[in-house]
C-alpha cells in the first residue's frame, strides 16, 4: 500500500508540471496589462514600463515561468499584484470556506442521490423509478447558478428565511454558518445528486442480477438484508468514483456559486484575480484546485480496497 501511494504521488509530478505550464501560459496570454491596471488610467507609459520591470513582466515568458516554478516548489506562490499579500497565505485563508461549501454540497448529493438511486433500482419500472429518473433529468437540466438564483428568489426575497450573500465563520455559530452555506451548497449538490442517483441506480441493478444475490433471496433472506448486506457495498465502488469526481467538480463550480452568493472562497478569489489581471493569484488558485483534484482521485483509489477486499495494490 505504501509503495502504491508513493508511486502514485510520483506519477502526479509530471501532471502537475504540465498543468503548471498550461496555467502559467493561459494567465499570461489573457488580454490586459496588470501593471496598467494596477496604476490606473492616468499612469504614463514610463510609469507603466517601470512597474512592469519591477514586477518582472519585462522578461520573456520562459524566464518568468522558470522563476515562478522554482519559487512554487519552495512553497512561494508570489505576492498578489492587487493586495500585496502572499498568495499562499491568501489561498490558505480562503480554502477552508470553499472546503465547507464542497463538503456540504457533497453531503447534499449523497443524502439525496444515493437513497433515490437505491429506491429506483429496487423498484425498477415502477412509478418510484420513473419519479426518480424524472428528478435526475430535472437536476441535470438546471445549471447550478440558475438553481442558486431560484433559491435566492424563494428563500431570501419571498420568504426572508436565509441570507442571500456573505459568509459566517463556524466560530460565530453553527446556525449562522449553515444558514449562509445552505443555498450555495444545495445549488451545487442538486446537480451532483442527479448524477449520483443515476450511477447508484445503474450500479445497484447490476449487483442485484448477480448469482450470489439471487442465492441469498432463495434462502429466504429479507429484501432489506439482501440490499444492505450483499448489494450496497459492492455497488458503491462506481458510486464512490462519481462522488470523487463530484467533489473535484465542486471546486470548479465554486467559481460561479461563490461569486453569485458573495462567498469569500477560493473561487471568488480567482474571479477577482482575473478581473485585476493578478497573475500570481490566478496561477496559485488554479494550481491549488488541480492539486486538490489529484489528491481526491488518490483517496478514491485507496477507498476501493476497503469496499472490495479483492482489490490489491502493489
Amino acid at each position: 500500500m505504501h509503495r502504491y501511494i508513493l508511486r502514485r504521488l510520483a506519477e502526479t509530478l509530471p501532471t502537475l508540471l504540465i498543468v503548471s505550464l498550461i496555467v502559467f501560459l493561459l494567465a499570461h496570454l489573457a488580454p490586459g496589462d496588470p501593471a496598467a491596471r494596477m496604476l490606473g488610467s492616468y499612469a504614463t507609459s514610463a510609469e507603466i514600463a517601470k512597474a512592469r520591470e519591477e514586477m518582472g513582466f519585462d522578461r520573456s515568458v520562459v524566464v518568468q515561468y522558470a522563476a515562478w516554478l522554482v519559487r512554487a516548489v519552495q512553497g512561494d506562490l508570489g505576492r498578489s499584484i492587487n493586495s500585496g499579500l502572499p498568495v499562499l497565505e491568501t489561498i490558505a485563508d480562503r480554502l477552508p470556506r470553499t472546503f465547507s461549501l464542497a463538503l456540504l454540497s457533497l453531503l447534499v448529493s449523497i443524502l439525496i442521490g444515493v437513497p433515490l438511486g437505491i429506491l429506483a433500482a429496487i423498484r425498477q419500472n415502477t412509478i418510484w423509478d420513473q419519479a426518480s429518473m424524472s428528478f435526475c433529468l430535472i437536476g441535470l437540466s438546471i445549471p447550478d447558478f440558475v438553481a442558486g438564483l431560484l433559491l435566492v428568489l424563494v428563500f431570501s426575497v419571498e420568504l426572508n428565511l436565509l441570507p442571500s450573500i456573505g459568509y459566517a465563520p463556524l466560530a460565530q455559530g453553527f446556525g449562522d454558518w449553515l444558514g449562509h452555506l445552505a443555498m450555495p451548497s444545495f445549488s451545487l449538490g442538486f446537480l451532483m445528486s442527479a448524477v449520483t442517483a443515476r450511477m447508484t441506480r445503474s450500479s445497484v441493478l447490476d449487483v442485484l442480477r448477480q448469482d450470489y444475490v439471487l442465492t441469498a433471496r432463495a434462502k429466504g433472506m429479507s429484501e432489506t438484508r439482501v440490499v444492505g448486506i450483499h448489494v450496497l457495498k459492492s455497488a458503491m465502488i462506481p458510486v464512490l468514483t462519481v462522488i470523487g469526481i463530484n467533489l473535484g467538480a465542486v471546486f470548479r463550480g465554486a467559481v460561479v456559486i461563490e461569486t453569485l452568493f458573495a462567498l469569500p472562497g477560493i473561487g471568488r478569489l480567482m474571479i477577482t484575480g482575473i478581473e485585476f489581471r493578478d497573475y500570481p493569484v490566478i496561477q496559485g488558485c488554479l494550481l491549488s484546485i488541480v492539486t486538490i483534484y489529484i489528491l481526491i482521485n488518490l483517496i478514491v483509489d485507496l477507498l476501493y480496497a476497503w469496499l472490495d477486499p479483492r482489490i490489491r495494490y502493489t
